[in-house]
């Protein structure tokens, strides 16, 4: 027991034998019935995994705590849990680190996303980690139900949902939930819409450019429709946007969005006197307007395979990715170049209450 709480899992039966030792180690009351409560926390984590006593070890501690970390609370360390380590030890209970297998799909699959995450998003060491933690326990969960060797076999939004309900039924936190959604978002991202562009096309070239603008920058609709040749700046590296009530906004651009625009307009782009920078495809070529904008978007969701959204949406997105990142309201609001903080508090929110409600009947049941 530890308080009023017995240990879950399949270190339950190990619980009394560990207190005995700790007592014999010379701890204090209250530091043996702490290192209980990271026994108990290990256990739950190990039961929500399918893992027994037997596949204990350094990297599967590691594992944990990594895991742990990404959560609100005070985390443990390797060093600290290395008392639990060495009496399992001694019962032959705790083996040593697996040998490392041959990487599978789901690895090459990882790795790939490691990569976009580092070179295309420049993202922080930190949020790589929490991301890389998220996906492998998000695909690792869809391959065990018949996803495929990498998990993204059959995805679709219920097997988000469900995933999301199972993180709910076993105790996330309301902030933890909130840095899940993130996680999912970013690969998500990855895998889907923007791999729906074919890049062996005009129209693909075209919409990825039009797609990154909306994702990457938190462009409007309009302003993406509004831009204009001598808008983009690529010495210095920037675009100037043309937002509401007639303000110029100049913004950098990012190597990936920017790569996707110059790839648009050297190759696909038809030829036209018109300085708009997007230009229909089809004969006569002219400036496109934000509702063909807006189009694009539904369209490549559909062609993704995931429920089609707004322009807009993808404007709320980022602004929510910022803010499960770390990243201020002000700064946020920068990005979004909006004067008014209230609004930008608005974009930047996870709808908590539709997740109760989806997740209050399946829990129920």
């Amino acid at each position: 027991m530890i308080g009023n709480k017995k240990v879950p899992g399949p270190l339950a039966v190990l619980a009394d034998g560990f207190r005995a030792e700790l007592d014999r180690l010379g701890y204090t009351p209250s530091s043996r019935e702490y290192k209980l409560a990271e026994v108990a926390k290990l256990s739950a984590w190990m039961e929500s995994r399918g893992l027994g006593a037997g596949d204990i070890c350094p990297a599967r501690i590691e594992e944990f705590l990594s895991d742990l970390a990404a959560r609100p609370g005070r985390t443990p360390t390797l060093v600290a849990m290395r008392p639990l380590l060495a009496w399992l030890g001694r019962l032959g209970l705790a083996g040593d680190d697996p040998p490392p297998s041959a990487p599978g799909p789901l690895d090459a699959l990882m790795a790939r996303y490691r990569r976009w995450m580092v070179t295309d998003r420049q993202l922080a060491a930190r949020t790589i980690r929490r991301y890389e933690q998220g996906a492998r326990l998000f695909l690792e969960s869809r391959a065990r139900q018949g996803g495929g060797p990498a998990g993204v076999g059959s995805l679709s939004e219920q097997a988000v949902t469900a995933f999301l309900l199972a993180e709910v039924s076993r105790g996330l936190s309301a902030k933890s939930l909130q840095g899940r959604v993130a996680e999912l978002r970013s690969l998500l991202r990855f895998l889907f819409l923007l791999d729906s562009c074919d890049q062996a096309t005009a129209s693909g070239k075209r919409d990825l450019a039009i797609l990154l603008l909306l994702a990457r920058m938190g462009l409007r609709a309009a302003e993406v429709a509004g831009l204009e040749l001598d808008d983009f700046d690529w010495r210095a590296g920037e675009l100037v946007v043309h937002g509401k009530a007639g303000h110029r906004d100049r913004m950098p651009l990012p190597a990936e969005v920017g790569e996707a625009v110059a790839a648009y307009l050297l190759k696909a782009r038809p030829g036209a006197e018109s300085r708009a920078a997007f230009l229909t495809l089809r004969p006569p070529p002219r400036p496109m307007g934000h509702t063909a904008v807006g189009q694009i978007v539904w369209r490549q969701c559909r062609i993704a395979g995931v429920e089609p959204v707004r322009a807009h949406r993808l404007r709320h997105a980022l602004a929510t990715e910022l803010l499960s990142r770390g990243v201020r309201l002000p700064e946020i609001a920068q990005v979004l170049r909006q004067r008014d903080l209230g609004t930008t508090a608005i974009y930047a929110k996870v709808d908590y209450p539709a997740l109760r409600e989806l997740a209050l009947p399946w829990l129920v049941a």
